[in-house]
């Protein structure tokens, strides 16, 4: 159980750090403020769900609450995993001029839509 706790809160840590920061990277200029709300408000959601499957007449019994674990390194497990998914910052790369792969790294997140380095401030 020891190494299971240390595990999530690192999981958790790297979760909490690293999306914000992502989200706001890879949102166009203007609009980098709802992006990381979406993460913030997800977050949020996700402890109530937490809090209720917790309730004794859900999965909070002595018989059941390795369900309630089980659900939480599950979905953790998945954030890690997609984490070595997630495509580079266009924003990045046009900060150390490297147009093309920015151009790459936009199509990738959004699809066909035109690049201009304005959106990205």
């Amino acid at each position: 159980i020891v190494i299971g706790r240390l595990l999530s809160g690192l999981a958790i840590g790297f979760f909490t750090t690293i999306t914000p920061v992502y989200l706001q990277e890879i949102a166009p200029k203007g609009k980098d403020g709802p992006f990381s709300m979406i993460f913030f408000t997800a977050f949020n959601f996700g402890v109530i769900f937490a809090n209720v499957l917790g309730l004794q007449f859900i999965l909070g019994t002595a018989g059941r609450w390795q369900f309630s674990v089980l659900t939480s390194g599950i979905l953790q497990v998945i954030g890690i995993v997609s984490y070595f998914f997630a495509v580079e910052s266009p924003k990045w790369f046009v900060m150390r001029r490297k147009i093309d792969l920015a151009r790459r790294a936009e199509l990738d997140l959004f699809g066909d839509v035109k690049f201009s380095a304005a959106i990205w401030g």
